[in-house]
């Protein structure tokens, strides 16, 4: 009994200098606090600012890895002309400059064939008698950028079929790269559906090559279906519809009469379109490929529009 006093003795002891010490700590700590001096508002705003500038300098060691221009080595306006300059090529890629009919001399040809290559254009459509020109302003170039395209019979078509077969002859002598053959509306309203399609077939031959049709936009809902017919099962890549004068709604129905077609060939528009909205309309009613007089006009157009220079 007296054994187990005397540890509880111990055990009260042991508590009283705990006790004691915690208290000593408590006071250390209310002492430093006392003597320790409350920072001003201006040391705290130091404070922030300093903390601020360390930030920002450690966002500025680390890059996000997300920025895309910092990646390239560009800056974020350099790359989003870069971005807006392949776009604009991208669209320019379906527009060709059309000399059709007027007649320039190469000096004009070369200067045009330099925007092209510029916008991103692909192709000049001219008349056989421009080809020496056109090889002529080639040759100052680097081959292939742009093609020369030729639209045979142009813009009446109502040369006989011996006469078609010696142009295309005559174009291919002379190194052009896209041949186009004009044929008025009487040649499919008019004439046989298998007499037409044997002479396509024969141009086909001997072009030897990618050879398209021209036909005006005007062919009535008749004219157009016996067209579709003509050209069904022939070689013949494209079909270009002459569309000068004429509103996008007649072009429109027209384009959805092609539609129909069963060989999926190609559809191409000649028209005088100057403004990227009406290069916009023509482009969503799918068309492959757009002729032009004014190819330069909506290339600055474009650049306009998204405040770049090409």
């Amino acid at each position: 009994m007296l054994g187990f006093k005397n540890k509880e003795k111990e055990i009260e002891n042991e508590q009283e200098v705990e006790k004691e010490q915690a208290q000593v700590q408590v006071e250390q700590v209310e002492s430093q606090a006392e003597t320790q001096e409350e920072p001003t508002m201006e040391s705290q705003t130091d404070i922030e600012e300093t903390v601020l500038v360390q930030e920002e300098s450690e966002r500025a060691e680390v890059p996000d890895k997300f920025d895309l221009a910092h990646l390239l080595g560009k800056t974020e306006s350099g790359l989003k002309t870069e971005f807006y300059a392949y776009q604009i090529k991208e669209v320019m890629s379906s527009v060709a400059k059309s000399f059709l009919p007027e007649k320039f001399d190469a000096e004009q040809i070369e200067k045009t064939y330099a925007e092209c290559v510029k916008f991103g254009a692909k192709e000049i459509a001219v008349t056989p008698y421009m080809y020496q020109a056109c090889k002529y302003v080639e040759s100052k170039f680097v081959k292939g950028q742009v093609k020369f395209g030729a639209f045979i019979d142009f813009p009446y078509g109502e040369s006989s079929h011996k006469a078609r077969i010696a142009d295309v002859k005559y174009a291919i002598a002379n190194g052009v790269d896209l041949i186009t053959a004009t044929f008025p509306i009487k040649a499919f309203s008019l004439g046989s559906v298998g007499v037409e399609k044997a002479r396509l077939n024969k141009l086909c031959k001997v072009a030897k090559r990618s050879l398209g049709v021209s036909v005006n936009v005007d062919l009535d809902d008749e004219d157009m279906k016996k067209m579709l017919k003509i050209i069904d099962g022939t070689r013949v890549a494209h079909v270009t519809l002459r569309a000068e004068n004429a509103s996008m709604s007649t072009i429109t129905k027209a384009l959805s009469m092609l539609a129909k077609q069963k060989g999926n060939k190609k559809i191409f528009v000649y028209s005088t379109i100057n403004n990227i909205e009406d290069l916009s309309t023509l482009l969503e009613l799918k068309v492959d490929k757009i002729y032009t007089p004014y190819l330069e006009e909506i290339g600055y157009a474009l650049c306009a529009k998204f405040g770049i220079n090409l």
